[in-house]
C-alpha cells in the first residue's frame, strides 16, 4: 500500500474527530441553552456534521486509492 495516501487517511480521520468533537460541543451547548441561544449551535451542529461527512468521503477516496495500488 501507498504509505503516503495511508498517511494522508490517518491526517483526515484526525480531522474527522476534530470535527465531531466540536459537533459534541455544539449539541452539549445547545440543549444546556434556551431556545433562542440554542439556534447558533445547532447550525455549528450541522456544520460540523457536514464537514465530517465530506472528510469521510475524502477519507474512503483516499483508502480506495491506497489499496487500488497495491
Amino acid at each position: 500500500m501507498d504509505e503516503n495516501k495511508l498517511a494522508e487517511a490517518r491526517r483526515l480521520l484526525l480531522q474527522v474527530a476534530q470535527e465531531l468533537t466540536s459537533a459534541a460541543e455544539a449539541a452539549r451547548g445547545a440543549a444546556g441553552t434556551d431556545r433562542a441561544q440554542a439556534w447558533p449551535q445547532v447550525q455549528q451542529l450541522y456544520t460540523r456534521f457536514s464537514a465530517a461527512e465530506q472528510l469521510l468521503k475524502d477519507v474512503r477516496r483516499t483508502v480506495d486509492a491506497a489499496i487500488g495500488e497495491t
